[in-house]
């Protein structure tokens, strides 16, 4: 029962003459990590509004920032890996809150990368 000594032969010298075509195929299709080439940042401090007025401290009497918005822009290769590479720009902004807890969410990530 099973399969012939000579099928079984054919298998095995197959895979063995094409074992590193088939190894490379198959890490161009799981490793799909993309590449980041750059980043910059920019931090926005808003200090007055026409409907809120200025933001100024009480006990200083020294302006306050309303609110932080900060910018992040990502310049990446999608996929190096792959024979059509493509290069793509992402640019977000988040709260000062939002990006404190983006941070940490990355910190967490690569603590988890680090230890796997």
């Amino acid at each position: 029962m099973g399969i012939a000594i000579e099928n079984s032969n054919a298998i095995v010298k197959i895979y063995q003459e094409n074992q590193e075509n088939l190894v490379k195929a198959l890490r161009q299709q799981t490793l799909r990590v993309s590449q980041i080439n750059s980043m910059s940042y920019k931090v926005n401090h808003i200090f007055a509004t026409s409907s809120s007025g200025i933001g100024q401290s009480q006990a200083t009497g020294q302006l306050e920032p309303l609110s932080t918005v900060v910018t992040l822009g990502i310049d990446m290769t999608e996929f190096p890996n792959e024979a059509d590479k493509k290069k793509t720009f992402v640019k977000f902004s988040a709260s000062k809150d939002k990006f404190l807890q983006f941070s940490r969410d990355m910190k967490e990530a690569l603590a988890l990368l680090e230890n796997a």
